[in-house]
């Protein structure tokens, strides 16, 4: 990983494009296109919530979010850097997660640190993901806590 990404502007845009989906249909509880950006044996780690194996695994997540929010959170990725393995089909990508929760205004209820390592078997697709908290964004660790607390038994079941 050096200063300027070498990745061309093509593979940013469809990246950039895999990225906004991601967000979309797990906003909006849309499972079956969600699982699909992922590799068939992916591996999703989302810390305290859970760790995850296979489309089997994940198919489930968009609708516990969407209950959990009753449709109001919103995930936005930002400063989403692309940088090339040392395979020509394979990508890591480090982006900053925020979601807020429009039910309260919009407001930042989470932060993550969003790193994932994608393929290119016929499409970019997610392999590999892992997110990880940052400090209490809000500032209200308790409400975070409770919600991350909330998610974990329905996403183990």
């Amino acid at each position: 990983m050096g200063c300027i990404s070498t990745v061309d502007l093509q593979t940013k845009m469809e990246v950039q494009e895999l990225v906004s989906r991601f967000c979309h249909f797990l906003d909006h509880n849309n499972a079956q296109e969600w699982t699909r950006l992922f590799t068939t044996d992916c591996h999703l780690d989302a810390g305290s919530v859970g760790i995850f194996n296979g489309r089997a695994a994940i198919i489930g997540i968009p609708e516990l979010v969407y209950a959990k929010s009753a449709g109001n959170w919103r995930h936005h990725l930002s400063n989403v850097m692309i940088d090339r393995t040392g395979n020509a089909r394979e990508l890591e990508i480090h982006a900053y997660c925020l979601v807020t929760d429009w039910s309260k205004k919009g407001a930042l209820i989470s932060c993550y640190d969003f790193h994932a390592r994608l393929q290119n078997r016929c499409h970019w697709q997610i392999a590999d993901l892992k997110m990880r908290p940052v400090g209490a964004c809000d500032g209200n660790v308790a409400e975070r806590a409770a919600a991350e607390k909330s998610l974990s038994p329905m996403m183990l079941n």
